[in-house]
């Protein structure tokens, strides 16, 4: 890809080496492998339950060239966060192999996966359009290059999808009042501001909308989960018998 063309990628425009890039990325490959350790449950289980992720990541870059559908593969793994820091709080939401005939994922966390995949989803089909030429020049592939005229039209069915898994997240975990308004309402509404107000044709607009509009949706649904995790520590304790609401889902004694 010339130079020139590429105004959003750091190494197509020469901002950073292709060497600097391939350092940086080891180092965060390093730099991840080392809190593995102090997950919870060994460094061996750990590393199971992080394989997804580390495939999906691994994959990512090589999707961009085999399917139009590339903004899953890279939602799939920024979402195994999910797993992994409920798995660091000591609740396991996703199983291998089979608990006694019971699902082998939690049907909460897996809302709020959904969530954040569509989430992811709909952000970078937006940072793509930065160069979406260049992309249907090259052979990039992507959702914004399948549906390109047509991305206002597939952006608002994404939000509306993702709308209603944190909906069903909060309803299966019983949560209180308080998730629904910043998680939801709240992310809901920054993302649809995103949609409606970005010009896809505008490199600029793009970028500035990829840039802060996304942590408006993260920000909101940050903000509520802590408070949730606050609200349930401080009036689920009754004397000494205080129960556990440290991840989504019911907490399973037996793990």
């Amino acid at each position: 890809m010339p130079k020139s063309s590429a105004p959003a990628r750091s190494i197509p425009r020469e901002a950073i080496s292709s060497a600097a890039a391939l350092l940086f990325a080891i180092t965060q490959a390093v730099d991840a492998a080392a809190f593995l350790p102090f997950v919870g449950r060994g460094v061996v289980q750990s590393t199971q339950y992080a394989l997804p992720a580390i495939v999906g990541s691994t994959y990512y870059p090589w999707a961009r060239r085999h399917t139009h559908a590339s903004q899953l593969v890279l939602g799939f793994y920024l979402a195994w966060g999910i797993v992994m820091g409920s798995l660091a709080l000591g609740k396991v939401c996703f199983y291998f192999g089979t608990r006694n005939n019971r699902s082998p994922v939690d049907p909460a966390a897996l809302c709020l996966f959904m969530a954040n995949v569509l989430w992811t989803m709909i952000y970078d089909t937006i940072y793509v359009h930065q160069d979406l030429k260049d992309d249907v020049e090259v052979g990039i592939k992507s959702l914004a290059v399948s549906y390109r005229g047509y991305n206002k039209g597939l952006l608002w069915k994404l939000l509306a999808l993702m709308a209603a898994f944190p909906v069903a997240a909060g309803w299966l975990s019983g949560t209180s009042l308080l998730f629904y308004v910043p998680a939801v309402e709240g992310s809901v509404t920054s993302l649809g501001l995103m949609i409606g107000r970005v010009e896809l044709q505008r490199t600029e607009s793009c970028g500035w909308w990829f840039g802060n509009g996304s942590w408006y949706a993260g920000g909101s649904i940050a903000v509520d989960l802590l408070a949730e995790y606050i609200y349930t520590q401080r009036y689920s304790c009754a004397g000494s018998m205080c129960r556990q609401t440290l991840s989504l889902g019911p907490v399973n004694s037996s793990v």
